[in-house]
């Protein structure tokens, strides 16, 4: 059973930038796990939906959208089963942006992915102690075809009342029209990684606890030995250990976020980076510049 409220298309003609939306979708299903799904709006915009319905029928490959911007909007999903809502998601968020040279530019955003405590749900649920996950997700990128540069300034993904890691990153050599072609040219110019805890550390301490037969403190302290096993070199090294000192100051429940930096001093080849990593943490850190904060 579908029904739908409204459906809107402007800009039907070949070559030129369109937009279609909808609003009121509810899809009814049967001999699924949920029986609604509900949509409240629904738009795509910038693309040339006249040449994207003739390359459907024709079972063709789309062709690349117009120069200029594109836009995905997918607001107020709801899924439920018999009348309760099991899953949804406040809003989808997709923009990209593609000019005459070349340069592609795009956002993801999604906010509000609400899980349900139902039983498919409740094992994952009882580990963090929830009732139910409120997630969001953020990606923001570029690429710039003079030098096959890709910028991930953003790759951010929460949990409320858990916690949130964020990483970003920029590459050069990289060819998004075929990623196979040359991965041997694909170099690391920098990259980034930060972790903000709001209580999933403390909740994982107490369900390993449990099922341990141990106390918190005792997990804790296993968790100590670990990074002081992997992260203490023969000799002192200010990188090496400024990166332990900062996950112990993390362990010990005296700092709640951690960012960890690599900037090396010339780009680094992917295979040069595997060879560093296979000789131990310490040789890695160095060829990639790594120091790391917890505060």
């Amino acid at each position: 059973r579908v029904t739908l409220a409204r459906f809107d298309l402007s800009g039907w003609r070949a070559g030129q930038a369109g937009r279609a939306g909808l609003e009121g979708l509810e899809v009814g299903l049967t001999g699924a796990p949920v029986d609604q799904v509900r949509v409240a709006s629904a738009s795509m915009e910038g693309h040339d939906i006249a040449a994207l319905m003739t390359s459907a029928v024709r079972n063709e490959a789309p062709s690349r959208p117009p120069a200029g911007r594109q836009a995905y909007r997918v607001e107020g999903v709801q899924v439920l089963r018999g009348g309760q809502g099991v899953a949804g998601m406040g809003r989808l968020l997709i923009e990209g942006e593609a000019r005459e040279d070349g340069f592609s530019g795009g956002r993801i955003a999604v906010n509000e992915v609400v899980v349900e405590r139902t039983p498919e749900t409740a094992v994952v649920l009882d580990v963090v102690g929830l009732d139910r996950l409120s997630m969001d997700l953020t990606i923001d990128a570029s690429w710039t075809p003079a030098n096959e540069r890709l910028d991930v300034s953003a790759f951010a993904f929460g949990v409320r009342d858990l916690g949130a890691l964020a990483l970003g990153w920029s590459m050069e050599g990289v060819n998004i029209e075929n990623p196979g072609a040359s991965p041997e040219a694909v170099r690391l110019l920098q990259a980034q990684l930060r972790y903000a805890d709001q209580s999933l550390y403390e909740r994982t301490l107490a369900d390993q606890a449990r099922r341990q037969n141990m106390t918190p403190a005792q997990v804790r302290d296993q968790h100590r030995e670990m990074v002081t096993a992997a992260l203490t070199g023969p000799r002192p090294d200010p990188a090496l250990d400024g990166l332990r000192e900062a996950l112990l100051r993390f362990v010990a429940g005296q700092a709640r976020e951690v960012e960890i930096i690599a900037r090396p001093p010339a780009p680094v080849t992917l295979d040069a980076a595997q060879a560093a990593m296979a000789q131990g943490p310490a040789a890695a850190i160095a060829l990639l510049g790594v120091r790391a904060t917890a505060r």
